[in-house]
C-alpha cells in the first residue's frame, strides 16, 4: 500500500470518529472543523432529499435523527443524491414513532422521487409497439429506468397530496397498504396508486424474463388470470412504466427500475 493511500484511508477513518487522530493527519481542532463540515453537509443533504419527512417529524426530531444517522451510516457513494436510503429503515423501527409509521411511507415516496429524478433516459414501451411484436418469447421489456414501484404500508394519498400542495397534513385514508408508481416523464415526476397485480407484474419484469414467458407464467388463474394480467399490463403501458430492451442482456436498462 502506498504512503499516500494509507494516509487517505486513515484520514477518512478519522473523520468518522471523535477519538484523537495520528499527529500526521493534522491538528485536532482542524480535524474537528472538517468533521463538523462533513456532518453538516450530510444532514443538509438529508433535509433537501426528505422535506416532507422533516415537516412531519418536526425540525428538532429530524435534526437529531439525521445527525445520528450520518454518524452510523456514512455515504458509500460519492453522489450525495444517493445518500439516505437507510433512513427509511430507521423510521420503520424507531421506538418513538410507533404510532407514526406512516412517516416512513412518505420517506419512501420522497426517496423514489429523488431516484427517478436522477435516473437515465429511455423511450417508454407502449401498446402500439407491443402490437408490432409477434414473438413475445424474444421480446424483452423491462421497468423504465426513471420509474420506481413503492409499497406503502399505509394509505398516505391524502397526506402526500396535502403536503405537495403546501397544506397541513390530513389523516390517513381508509384503504390500507398499497403500491405507488413513481415515474418521470421528461422533467416531471408523477405519482400513481396502482393495483397489486400491476405491482406484481412490474416486479417480475425486473427479473428480465422474456415477456412471453412472464405472461404465460402469470396467466394461470391461480396467479393472476388472463383478464387481470391484461389490465395490469395495460396499466403499466399506459403509465409509461416499461421500456424496450432490444439488446438485452447487454442493455443499459438491465439494472433499471426498482421495487421499493
Amino acid at each position: 500500500m502506498s504512503m499516500l493511500l494509507d494516509w487517505q484511508q486513515r484520514f477518512i477513518a478519522a473523520m468518522r470518529t471523535s477519538e484523537r487522530a495520528d499527529a500526521d493527519l493534522g491538528q485536532d481542532n482542524g480535524l474537528k472543523v472538517y468533521r463538523n463540515n462533513i456532518r453538516h453537509s450530510l444532514v443538509e443533504a438529508l433535509e433537501i432529499a426528505f422535506p416532507h419527512t422533516r415537516t412531519l417529524l418536526g425540525e428538532r426530531f429530524f435534526s437529531a435523527l439525521a445527525n445520528d444517522y450520518v454518524t452510523i451510516d456514512p455515504p458509500r457513494d460519492p453522489r450525495l443524491n444517493r445518500y439516505g436510503e437507510g433512513l427509511i429503515n430507521r423510521l420503520d423501527y424507531h421506538p418513538a414513532l410507533e404510532n407514526f409509521r406512516f412517516v416512513a411511507d412518505i420517506c419512501r415516496l420522497e426517496r423514489a422521487r429523488l431516484d427517478v429524478s436522477h435516473a437515465g433516459e429511455a423511450i417508454s414501451f407502449d401498446a402500439l409497439q407491443l402490437s408490432q411484436h409477434k414473438n413475445l418469447d424474444e421480446l424483452y421489456v423491462l421497468p423504465h429506468p426513471a420509474s420506481r414501484c413503492v409499497r406503502c404500508r399505509h394509505d398516505v394519498v391524502e397526506i402526500w397530496d396535502a403536503m405537495e400542495q403546501g397544506e397541513k397534513a390530513t389523516a390517513l385514508g381508509p384503504n390500507g397498504p398499497g403500491y405507488w408508481m413513481v415515474i418521470r416523464r421528461q422533467r416531471k415526476v408523477s405519482f400513481h396508486r396502482i393495483n397489486d397485480n400491476s405491482a406484481l407484474l412490474y416486479g417480475i419484469l425486473s427479473m428480465a424474463l422474456p415477456l412471453g414467458a412472464t405472461l404465460e407464467m402469470l396467466s394461470d388463474p391461480s396467479d393472476m388470470g388472463p383478464e387481470a394480467l391484461g389490465l395490469a399490463l395495460g396499466e403499466l403501458l399506459g403509465l409509461g412504466a416499461l421500456a424496450y430492451a432490444p439488446d438485452y442482456p447487454t442493455s443499459s436498462l438491465k439494472d433499471s427500475g426498482a421495487l421499493l
